[in-house]
């Protein structure tokens, strides 16, 4: 390993490989991926700590997420458009933005989840009345 690689922070040393994997897959004259090396504190205020939407400053972040619980909900409720998490990460607004959100087919979703949280409500109900 030469001298210069073990100065690059590990998240650099990942980024080259995956940009060079998809310029040549999708060759360099259609995209062309420019990896900046930034503090912490940078990357965080045009990515997860950005207050709204409109902060958000970059096309591609490389960023990890786990859930709480080993429940479902868990995973599905972070795409949820009035409170999920992710939302800030689409560049929407949650609980606005209802034209975006009907073009990526979220308000869909969203009857997808209330309907889960009925059945799960009704089933919780179901399952007292046989314990008492």
């Amino acid at each position: 390993m030469s001298q210069l690689n073990r100065q690059i922070p590990l998240p650099f040393n990942k980024a080259i490989p995956f940009k060079q994997s998809i310029e040549s897959t999708l060759g360099s004259e259609n995209v062309v991926i420019d990896v900046l090396q930034m503090t912490d504190n940078e990357k965080e205020s045009i990515t997860s700590q950005a207050r709204v939407p409109a902060q958000k400053d970059y096309d591609l972040n490389s960023t990890g997420w786990a859930p709480s619980y080993q429940d479902p909900a868990s995973y599905l409720n972070i795409m949820d458009p009035k409170t999920g998490s992710a939302m800030k990460h689409l560049g929407i607004t949650k609980g606005k933005d209802k034209e975006v959100v009907a073009q990526l087919g979220l308000d869909e979703y969203k009857k997808l989840l209330d309907d889960a949280v009925s059945e799960t409500k009704m089933t919780w109900i179901r399952d007292m009345k046989k314990i008492c």
